[in-house]
């Protein structure tokens, strides 16, 4: 779900394993971005960016090297096939083999465990994680993270065709309301058609506002440095590929981890903008109920004037929220 780009290059250090171990966790890993900041000794956050198609250079242009400041040791990667990583095959685009991309990047790092940030579609990968590799989970920050795709998918879809009506622009709602006949009516009688619908569900979302938020001042401040870096002749890998073959192979939109949640609550929590178009109210409150049963400390944080991209929109109080999430003391 896209923010615009920026670069960094670097390669993480291998110095806290032996050499049999660190070949083998770089041979996983072999073309897959990623980077370090702070120091191993402090927490470890590893951020799981969105898409499928998208990257981390946001995160890791403007709130990681912040983090570490804070205290974190913070590790921010590409996922396999997309941004700056190597191009791969359909196959690869599937949850398990990225849970244990994941699980090779702790490798790598030297750390026995680690607290996700799992932001939009990269919420679903970190759950999947805690399932394939639980023991390796401190906490998991589900970041504007869908839990049950299908909510957010409906959610974009009436508040664009209500909003474009309400602009006179009728054909674009009928067209909306097309693409949820098609996803939800079995009216995408092929892969092709799906494919399409959930890619035009998306474009109509940046469309018609889904996404804007109010940013801070410092918000203002760090979208305009962020843009200003942008390249638009950086790697892209999976930019039109990763979503085709995550609705291929796990047909992605279908997830609902909502289960999982409840089940897993006390190392979950959640920070939302509340003006992210990807969830209703009502989806709001239901997360908040799986993540908090009576008595038990609130785990859902919805932070005012943000959007999807909470941690750019609102930074003073991402940061405060993530703080209070994983008891940082620093």
């Amino acid at each position: 779900m896209p923010i615009p780009r920026a670069f960094l290059g670097f390669a993480l250090a291998l110095s806290t394993m032996g050499p049999a171990l660190a070949s083998t966790v770089a041979d996983k890993l072999e073309g897959i971005y990623r980077r370090s900041f702070g120091s191993p000794r402090d927490p470890a956050l590893v951020f799981v960016h969105g898409g499928p198609g998208y990257h981390s250079r946001d995160f890791e242009a403007t709130l990681a090297p912040r983090l570490a400041a804070a205290g974190f040791f913070v590790l921010v990667y590409d996922q396999r096939g997309q941004g700056r990583s190597a191009p791969a095959p359909e196959g690869d685009y599937r949850y398990a083999r990225y849970a244990d991309d994941l699980a090779a990047l702790l490798d790598e790092a030297g750390l026995p465990r680690a607290t996700l940030l799992g932001h939009s579609h990269g919420g679903a990968i970190a759950l999947h994680f805690l399932e394939r590799h639980p023991e390796r989970v401190e906490k998991i920050i589900l970041v504007a993270a869908p839990v049950v795709f299908e909510d957010s998918l409906r959610a974009i879809h009436e508040l664009c065709a209500r909003r474009f009506e309400a602009a006179g622009q009728g054909e674009k709602a009928r067209v909306v309301a097309a693409l949820h006949a098609q996803l939800f009516r079995g009216l995408a009688d092929t892969h092709e058609a799906r494919v399409s619908a959930v890619a035009m569900s998306f474009a109509a979302a940046g469309e018609c506002g889904v996404y804007a938020g109010r940013p801070s001042e410092e918000g203002r401040s760090i979208w305009r440095d962020y843009l200003a870096q942008a390249r638009p002749d950086a790697p892209d890998s999976g930019r039109l590929t990763a979503m085709p073959g995550f609705l291929s192979n796990e047909d992605y939109i279908r997830f609902d981890g909502l289960a999982l949640v409840h089940r897993e609550r006390a190392r979950i929590a959640g920070i939302y903008g509340e003006l992210d178009g990807l969830f209703t109210p009502l989806a709001r409150n239901v997360l908040a109920n799986a993540l908090s049963m009576p008595g038990e400390p609130e785990r859902l944080r919805v932070i005012p004037d943000a959007s999807h991209a909470v941690y750019m929109d609102q930074p003073a109080a991402f940061v405060e929220a993530l703080r209070a999430f994983t008891g940082a003391t620093r």
